[in-house]
């Protein structure tokens, strides 16, 4: 899968790069020189000024797509977790803009909205990181810190399933039932 869709991306992309155990791939707040489609290894996201959030990356996973279509620096520091390195294509921020202005008006207008929802996503985990830790550090009452941790828990599963979800039967099951 990884492989056709480097066919696609042709020739937008600059290089192969190849980086060690606790390599730099990105810095935050620094221009957007690339956009990393992660082949081989992990990484580690790190995000936030006070409140460090983490976000693990691996095969498969972009980085520096949501800033290029933003027009923002790197919002994160990209670093190597996997002992064995990491192996990652370096797209061309440009080439990807530019695809995306030749698209239909519908497309990128999708596009910037799915990026400003990715970074809308990413600033309230943020927050609620801070809030957590602030509630940690002011009374240490574990209690309410983990009823608030269960009540973000629950934000982001109503976020994607009903009130009436039902983990035994869900709806996907009826999707994949036999037509004949």
């Amino acid at each position: 899968m990884i492989v056709d869709c480097l066919s696609a991306l042709g020739p937008s992309i600059l290089d192969r790069r190849f980086f060690g155990l606790n390599d730099k791939i990105a810095l935050r707040n620094t221009p957007v020189h690339a956009i990393w489609l992660i082949l081989r290894g992990t990484a580690v996201l790190t995000i936030g000024e006070k409140t460090t959030v983490s976000f693990d990356k691996s095969v498969g996973s972009i980085y520096g797509d949501v800033e290029t279509i933003l027009d923002l620096p790197y919002q994160g520091d990209l670093i190597v977790t996997s002992q064995d390195g990491l192996e990652a294509v370096c797209i061309n921020p440009e080439k990807f803009k530019d695809a995306i202005n030749r698209a239909p008006n519908f497309m990128q207008v999708y596009t910037k909205i799915n990026a400003l929802r990715v970074l809308k996503g990413a600033r309230k985990v943020e927050r609620d990181a801070a809030l957590i830790e602030e509630m940690s550090a002011r009374n240490n009452d574990i209690d309410q810190i983990q009823a608030r941790i269960e009540e973000l828990e629950q934000q982001i599963s109503d976020q994607f399933y009903p009130s009436d979800y039902d983990p035994d039967n869900p709806p996907e099951a009826l999707w994949q039932q036999s037509t004949e």
